[in-house]
Parts: structure tokens; C-alpha cells; sequence
């Protein structure tokens, strides 16, 4: 079976975390995407990934402009945006 690809919308902290978690099963799950303000939240998300076609984008509405990119997206935001 394919690994599920999975992207994160808003990634500090709380995405951060799931991300690294998911990046310990490569054979599972693929990171595929990042869409933040903060060039810093996506350029880690990046390096964890281990993905060579990995797409980055500074806001949600960009990603969403992008098609279907991945099979799971993570919304990482705070609770009140």
C-alpha cells in the first residue's frame, strides 16, 4: 500500500509535533506540503520530510488553489482563527 500523503495548514507548535511523530513512519505516511505564513514553519517541515517534491506555500489559500495535493491535511492554527 501507498503511503497516505499528508500537509499541514498553520505549522508551529501543535503541527510541529504531529509532523515529527508522522516523520518516524516513512512506510505509512508521506509529507507532501506546508502552507504557513512563517518561512521558518515550513522550511522544517521540509527537512523532516525527506521529500524531494515537497511544496510549500505561505498561506492556506494558496495550498487549497494547488488542487489535491494530499489525502490528509493536518490544520495546525489556533483554536479561535
Amino acid at each position: 500500500m501507498k503511503p497516505l500523503r499528508i500537509a499541514g495548514i498553520g505549522c508551529g507548535e501543535r503541527c510541529w509535533i504531529y509532523m515529527r511523530l508522522i516523520s518516524e513512519h516513512p512506510e505509512q505516511f508521506q509529507i507532501v506540503a506546508a502552507a504557513d505564513p512563517v518561512a521558518e514553519y515550513r522550511d522544517r517541515l521540509e527537512k523532516i520530510s525527506n521529500n524531494e517534491n515537497f511544496q510549500s506555500f505561505a498561506d492556506a489559500e494558496s495550498f487549497l488553489d494547488a488542487g489535491k495535493i494530499a489525502d490528509i491535511v493536518i490544520i495546525g492554527t489556533q483554536d479561535r482563527y
